[in-house]
């Protein structure tokens, strides 16, 4: 039950991103034996999006409450395990929650509707489990929202896909606060805050350019000419060579179905490329392989580095990331051979990526922490030690003297000097950040 009940395979394959937040089954029957790790890889998940492998945190999200009330594991998929952030956040954010529900059985499961909380039955008897409240027996709360709506529950509002934790010792969310989605897990020997500043939760990369075929024509049985076409609409950092495929359908999430490639070498170092600009591409004499079948194939490019991987761009896209140009059909043995554009709207995948994201670099207040960033502090022997996120830049952090006594000075390892001094504001004191890799002082009592 519950391995062949996972998503992709008891949910139909890719329909995660549909899937209810009705997990009565799995808490009831599977729960009491064993925890599944996530909701099974991204590419189960969900369907073919308009963006590449790494996807914003807004979808993440949705992942994480389903993960949250499914009383799974945290989990990162080949895509995240590697940035940072992402694992920071998923990590921290349920590993409290995870360590709490896995000793314990559900005491009852309900879902609210029009101002009552109902039974499992009566909620599918209206087909509605967008908000539902799972407690265990060792009294651990969880509230989850699935509605469009935000939504007021247990004093903290939730967005879409937005939870609340609470009781057994552990309170955890991802809420709004001060106008920003956040997260947030507190526990008696550790707090964790994240107020998602878009400058280091901004995962994608998206480069601002999208190719296009400018021309095409056939030249002979099993060749033809095509020049391509990239819109620049802003810098690109890097220089990138490109690659092109000419790829098969296939139901396999991990074969990209390649068939011919027409990698390259761009017109100049992509790197100078001015924004504002198109940059032609060719022409290029393109032959199709003997081997290659009649058939449709999809037409897709983007850049390449080796050491860089295949970034996400600016244009409509598969799940692999690769920008879709068209289809080439190609009949009668390789004789004739046609193209038919892609008819897809822009994929504007850099709003799709702030989603959800502290734009402004406002100051969230939760109740032991104030920050713009992200930081854990946990108690290790008798030593508070607070370690920011990210260290590399300096970010606005004060701590509440009720839940953390001011001390006189905090050792910073790493830093630029061994040692800095809180500054008091009120009833809260200012940790002053200096590149250290951690800060500790002694715990005691306010």
């Amino acid at each position: 039950d519950g391995v062949e009940a996972q998503f992709g395979t008891g949910w139909p394959a890719n329909a995660g991103l549909s899937a209810p937040l009705m997990a009565d089954f799995n808490l009831l029957k599977v729960h009491p034996l064993q925890i599944n790790h996530g909701q099974g890889y991204y590419e189960r998940w969900w369907d073919n999006l308009p963006w590449g492998a790494v996807a914003p945190l807004s979808l993440l999200d949705q992942y994480r409450v389903q993960e949250i009330v499914y009383g799974h594991t945290g989990f990162l998929g080949a895509s995240t395990w590697s940035k940072e952030p992402l694992a920071w956040l998923e990590h921290h954010l349920t590993t409290p929650v995870t360590a709490t529900h896995s000793r314990s059985t559900v005491r009852s499961i309900h879902y609210y509707r029009a101002g009552k909380w109902l039974s499992s039955s009566a909620a599918a008897q209206r087909g509605d489990w967008s908000k539902p409240r799972i407690v265990y027996a060792n009294g651990l709360t969880i509230i989850a929202n699935n509605g469009r709506e935000a939504w007021r529950a247990h004093g903290a509002t939730l967005p879409q896909h937005g939870w609340i934790s609470h009781g057994a010792g552990v309170t955890a969310y991802t809420a709004i606060r001060d106008g920003v989605v956040c997260d947030y897990a507190e526990t008696n020997q550790s707090v964790f805050a994240n107020a998602r500043p878009a400058q280091d939760w901004n995962v994608s990369g998206v480069i601002p350019v999208a190719p296009s075929v400018r021309s095409f024509r056939q030249t002979g049985p099993r060749r033809i000419e095509a020049t391509y076409a990239w819109s620049v609409a802003g810098r690109v950092s890097e220089d990138y060579g490109s690659f092109v495929h000419f790829s098969a359908p296939t139901w396999d999430s991990y074969d990209e179905g390649i068939r011919f490639q027409q990698d390259h070498q761009l017109p100049g170092r992509t790197s100078m490329w001015r924004p504002g600009e198109t940059v032609l591409d060719g022409p290029h004499d393109i032959e199709i392989p003997a081997s290659v079948p009649d058939g449709v194939y999809t037409w897709t490019m983007g850049f390449y580095r080796p050491d860089l991987g295949r970034p996400i761009m600016e244009a409509p896209s598969d799940r692999s990331g690769r920008c879709i140009l068209g289809t080439i059909s190609i009949s009668r043995n390789g004789t004739v051979v046609s193209f038919e554009p892609h008819s897809s709207k822009p994929s504007n995948k850099s709003r799709a990526y702030l989603a959800n994201l502290n734009v402004d670099g406002r100051i969230v207040t939760f109740s032991t922490v104030r920050t713009n960033g992200s930081v854990l502090i946990r108690r290790e022997r008798d030593e508070w030690v607070a370690i920011p996120f990210p260290r590399g830049r300096s970010f606005s952090l004060e701590l509440n003297a009720l839940r953390f006594a001011q001390p006189e000075r905090v050792r910073a390892e790493g830093g630029a000097e061994p040692y800095v001094r809180p500054v008091r504001t009120g009833s809260w004191w200012r940790l002053p950040l200096n590149g250290a890799s951690s800060y500790r002082w002694r715990a005691g009592s306010p």
